[in-house]
């Protein structure tokens, strides 16, 4: 018995056993350590208060909890500033007020305060820059409680950066300032700032008293009488102890995996508070960790990572701009959704009562960024209290080793450790691992899970989201999440789907200077024609036959002229001119995601869009639908009620809300066009908007102020688009078994005439589907 049908027999079996047995069910939900989780309560800040898109810090002094914000100001004629303000609330998040006399204001007239620093109960400070065309300024101010500017420095001076030098960088991009640390609170103080050109010490009166120069750090702090410094390096970012002193650099301490592994690296940075055994805390997308340094018995200093709050076990997305410990239970947060959803968020811990009540719902990813699935599932179980979508990440638990990550799936599968879900990246030849996973019979139908959810209408999915996933039966075990579309369009020249021979006697009849497609005549027929070749239900492939040794001869044939236009070589506006003169037939379009894109594309073809996709016997419209990721219900999940309603919320029709200046953040982050809904709602957002580009709207009022083109969007047009994704019934792409046999001959077989490789790839192949029957 061949590999594959063991695989799909042993899997068989363990679903029946847990099927009935109830493994992987509620009495198997994995333990999750509740020291870990927290809830949170969101407080809205005032309006006209704003999180700044740089000056941001909180800290908590006394009862009450200070942070840096921005507040919107009007003048007389209605024009709108910003100006930053020092504000601060009651520990529950209560109280709202305005610090009078502490408000952040710049050292310097016209300066632009850029960010502060809660130092302790008596200081803060903050840096600001300042440029004209002859001056460079970026000042750290240093102040009292009561607003008073102890000293005002300007680090690039004293740190040798030379803005002649650097001129095309004035922005500021080539100089930040990124923390600051404060130690000997009395006369003595001295007070370290750390920056992209190196680290400045001072004392009080603002005196330099040393400096590492050509340092580009991300942030210090001083802990436990340890000055520590984070350093960006060409390898990452490094951490070393500062002697406080002198500010001689010591050795590197190596930093925990926790840290540097890659899934760690987004939205990464250094928080403060109530330490105790903790030198600070270290924020990433997987948790808020609590980070000791000590000294090991040859007195090298040794660094640790405690998970303090993990965000997936907490369901929470880690989504704050800055975060501040008061004590083990209690942490605050800045915490950011976007320009209109901003809020202070008090975080505390949970009791192992509440922890208990919840029902846990596991994902188990093979996906390469969790990212968008994690933050699916927090926005989940925050709108669904007491369930829980638990997300175990093997791709990067396993350092990114995807095959690695699999057969670790796999043999918890085999153990009876079943997750209720499985989330896949089908890309390359990863494809088949959801075929893998079909085949075995570890997936429900989706079909009914999904027409049981309350207010979920299945068929208004369309139809690229369901035909190329639903087999012979009518049933469908996975359902894509994200992906774009791309495929081959023409402006009338070719006016629908064709087959291989129809689309070479297109080519041969071309006259003129016009040609086919800009590049890649082989991929182009061989992705969309390869399985008229194969006969899967009686493994069979008919490779001989003569034709594809014809269509071989002619790709080769076509390949080898050379005339064919590259991509590198034209612009993508050049393709869509010559399609509009009618010197290229058909224009590959990888990238359009929603209605919006559609109306600009035909706009680009001329007015006429004419979907042909890829030559195939059947004359199915086939289209290189990029799908990031797929879905999967198990069978032997015991909750598979809350899992099809949470995958029925990817599908939900968001409220679009157009602001006065014509942005939408709805419209402007649509990556994916699913339901007829969606696209409806998109139509209806912008009935009174003309497209001036993908991403920018403008009243109809206004659009005669903007030149050429301007674009709506029409139901008409939203029906055309919704009749293409309708019609897609394949996604075609370079993966699977018989591509890769196909393909190997091709590359290793240069020169030799189609009908021997044609033969060689009858036989692989045959091979190939006699040890899979």
């Amino acid at each position: 018995m061949k590999k594959k049908r063991i695989f799909s027999f042993i899997l068989f079996a363990i679903i029946i056993f847990t099927a009935f047995s109830g493994c992987g069910g509620k009495d198997k939900e994995p333990k999750i350590n509740p020291v870990q989780a927290f809830k949170e309560k969101l407080v809205s800040l005032p309006e006209s208060y704003k999180i700044g898109s740089e000056n941001r810090s909180l800290a908590v002094y006394g009862d009450r909890i200070y942070a840096d914000v921005e507040i919107t100001l009007k003048n007389d004629k209605g024009k709108e500033s910003t100006e930053p303000r020092l504000v601060s609330w009651s520990e529950t998040g209560e109280d709202f007020k305005e610090e009078i006399g502490t408000s952040v204001e710049p050292c310097i007239e016209g300066a632009r305060v850029m960010s502060s620093f809660r130092l302790d109960g008596d200081y803060v400070a903050t840096y600001e820059r300042y440029y004209t065309e002859t001056e460079f300024y970026c000042r750290l101010c240093l102040r009292d409680k009561k607003g008073k500017t102890l000293f005002s420095v300007n680090l690039p001076e004293i740190l040798g950066y030379d803005i002649e030098k650097d001129r095309e960088n004035i922005s500021g991009v080539f100089f930040t300032v990124n923390g600051a640390a404060a130690y000997e609170f009395n006369s003595k103080m001295k007070f370290a700032a750390a920056t992209s050109q190196g680290v400045a010490c001072f004392d009080i009166k603002g005196e330099l008293l040393w400096k590492l120069d050509k340092v580009k750090s991300s942030s210090i702090v001083y802990s436990n009488e340890r000055l520590l410094l984070f350093e960006n390096s060409a390898d990452g970012v490094n951490l070393f102890e500062i002697d406080k002193n002198s500010g001689e650099k010591g050795d590197k301490v190596e930093l925990p995996g926790e840290l540097t592994a890659s899934s760690s690296e987004f939205n990464s940075y250094v928080c403060y508070g109530k330490a105790d055994e903790y030198a600070f805390f270290y924020k990433n997308n997987v948790a808020l960790w609590g980070i000791s340094v000590s000294s090991d018995e040859k007195g090298k200093l040794v660094c640790t990572a405690e998970s303090f709050i993990n965000w997936n076990d907490s369901a929470l997305d880690g989504n704050y701009t800055d975060l501040y410990v008061k004590d083990r239970d209690t942490v605050y947060g800045l915490y950011y959704i976007d320009y209109n959803n901003q809020y202070l968020s008090v975080l505390t811990r949970m009791s192992e009562d509440e922890f208990a009540d919840r029902i846990i719902v596991n994902i188990a990813s093979l996906a390469f960024n969790t990212n968008s699935i994690f933050d699916a599932a927090v926005q989940y179980s925050r709108a669904n209290p007491g369930k829980h979508i638990n997300v175990d990440d093997y791709f990067n638990k396993y350092n990114g080793d995807f095959e690695l990550a699999k057969t670790h799936l796999d043999l918890d599968i085999a153990s009876g450790n079943i997750p209720d879900m499985i989330y896949i990246s089908p890309q390359d030849n990863r494809s088949t691992v959801s075929d893998d996973y079909v085949n075995s019979g570890i997936f429900a139908d989706l079909n009914p899970l999904l027409d049981s959810v309350e207010g979920f209408d299945r068929n208004d999915l369309l139809g690229f989201m369901t035909k190329p996933y639903t087999d012979k039966n009518g049933c469908q075990y996975v359902i894509p999440i994200y992906g774009r579309n791309g495929s081959y369009f023409s402006n009338g020249a070719i006016s629908g789907t064709i087959t291989a021979e129809e689309c070479i006697d297109i080519y041969n009849n071309i006259s003129g200077d016009a040609d086919l497609i800009t590049w890649g005549f082989t991929i182009y027929f061989l992705e969309g024609c390869i399985d008229d070749f194969v006969d899967y239900e009686n493994s069979t492939c008919s490779f001989n036959d003569g034709r594809f040794e014809s269509i071989l001869r002619f790709c080769m044939d076509a390949e080898a002229k050379g005339t064919n236009r590259r991509y590198n070589e034209l612009k993508q506006a050049e393709l869509y001119e010559l399609a509009r003169e009618g010197k290229l037939l058909l224009v590959s379009v990888s990238h359009f995601t929603s209605p919006v894109s559609w109306a600009v594309l035909k706009n680009n073809f001329g007015g006429s869009l004419f979907p042909v996709g890829y030559p195939n016997d059947m004359k199915e419209l086939m289209a290189s639908v990029g799908i990031n990721e797929l879905m999967g219900i198990t069978e032997a999940s015991g909750h598979k009620d809350i899992a099809a309603d949470f995958i029925a919320s990817f599908f939900e029709t968001p409220d679009i809300d157009m602001n006065e200046y014509g942005y939408s953040m709805e419209l402007t982050t649509e990556e994916f066009s699913t339901t007829r809904s969606r696209i409806y709602a998109v139509v209806k957002a912008l009935e009174d908007y003309t497209i001036i580009n993908e991403h920018r709207f403008v009243p109809d009022s206004e659009a005669d102020n903007y030149p050429e083109p301007k674009i709506k969007l029409t139901k008409e047009i939203a029906e055309e688009y919704i009749a293409y994704l309708d019609s897609i019934s394949k996604n075609v792409g370079s993966s699977g078994p018989v591509w890769e046999i196909v393909f190997e001959e091709l590359n290793t077989n240069p020169g030799v005439d189609p009908a021997d490789i044609a033969k060689y790839i009858q036989d692989r192949v045959s091979i190939y589907l006699s040890e899979q029957s």
